[in-house]
């Protein structure tokens, strides 16, 4: 897989960054490239929660929405900075309320260990804001599968 260098240069200047404003730590920072492949660790780990999602399962809309966010958080923060783990379940959570598939957060977090759904549903409410503010405010996501869906439902009307 091809990593675009102009992200790879976005990621390089956020971790140059957090390390200049965390120099008391300096022994256990991660290089880009860790960062990078942590990520992609929990963006795997993000498409198969929502696979198993389930009562009622995930619109397919939010799997690629959910998807688009974290990959635009981590452009714009450091993974030493904020967990992945929390960022990803933030994220399904957040692309669940834009693609208006209306699921509550205690419903949500039972797809989780009793242990972590009360630290989760405390970080994801807790953090929604810092989610927008990483997009800029830009929430709508156009994915390829609108337009799909459209016709799909176009064509079955036609049946």
């Amino acid at each position: 897989a091809v990593v675009s260098t102009q992200s790879t240069g976005k990621r390089r200047a956020v971790n140059e960054r957090f390390k200049e404003e965390n120099p008391a730590c300096s022994d256990y920072f991660m290089t880009p490239e860790e960062e990078r492949l942590l990520c992609q660790k929990f963006e795997r780990e993000l498409l198969r929660f929502c696979k198993v999602f389930e009562s009622p399962p995930l619109f397919r809309s939010v799997h690629c929405t959910a998807m688009h966010y974290f990959k635009w958080f981590y452009l714009k923060r450091s993974a030493m900075e904020y967990y992945p783990q929390n960022v990803m379940l933030l994220c399904v959570y957040f692309a669940c309320k834009v693609e208006e598939f209306n699921i509550g957060i205690t419903q949500f977090v039972r797809m989780l260990d009793e242990a972590l759904q009360h630290s989760a549903s405390t970080f994801i409410l807790g953090n929604e804001f810092l989610l927008m503010e990483a997009l800029d405010y830009s929430l709508t996501v156009y994915n390829s599968l609108r337009p799909l869906d459209g016709f799909l439902i176009e064509l079955s009307g036609q049946i």
